[in-house]
């Protein structure tokens, strides 16, 4: 199994989820966001994962936090909170997450790569009844030198 990066199959999965694509400020050019999502994804693009070390964890559930133990020394997270009309505090919204962790090797620019956790959280939008993805992260194990995190 390999992470990578496809914009055009992003755009689509944002669309058909009711989502919006933001640029990142408003003086920037139309292509700002496709830019950047595919600069960032390229620490983690074409990476192998091994599926058996894959793991699911509940983060919040009906707006329940779910304790989990720390994965990492450092955590670098991207949250849209304009891309979908779902609430940004999973609290107060009542919000059901699951996160995806998938161990990979990260590298960013001339940095020294290491292993990272890549996380994927999703969260139930009651309007369109379809789990969208809320945030995602890279989670510094130890082995990575730098850590940029992939919009999704």
């Amino acid at each position: 199994m390999y992470v990578g990066a496809d914009y055009e199959r992003y755009v689509e999965y944002v669309t058909s989820h009711d989502g919006r694509l933001t640029a990142l400020s408003d003086d920037q050019s139309p292509d700002a966001e496709r830019e950047f999502w595919l600069s960032t994804d390229s620490g983690i693009a074409g990476n192998g994962v091994d599926p058996t070390s894959v793991r699911i964890l509940a983060r919040w559930i009906a707006g329940q936090e779910v304790k989990q133990e720390r994965i990492a020394v450092g955590t670098a997270k991207i949250r849209s909170k304009d891309r979908y009309d779902i609430p940004t505090d999973p609290a107060t919204g009542r919000l059901t997450i699951f996160e995806a962790l998938l161990p990979v090797q990260f590298k960013w620019g001339n940095a020294a790569g290491g292993d990272v956790v890549f996380g994927i959280s999703l969260a139930w939008d009651d309007k369109t009844q379809q789990w969208v993805v809320w945030q995602t992260a890279i989670y510094n194990t130890g082995g990575a030198k730098s850590i940029v995190c992939p919009t999704y």
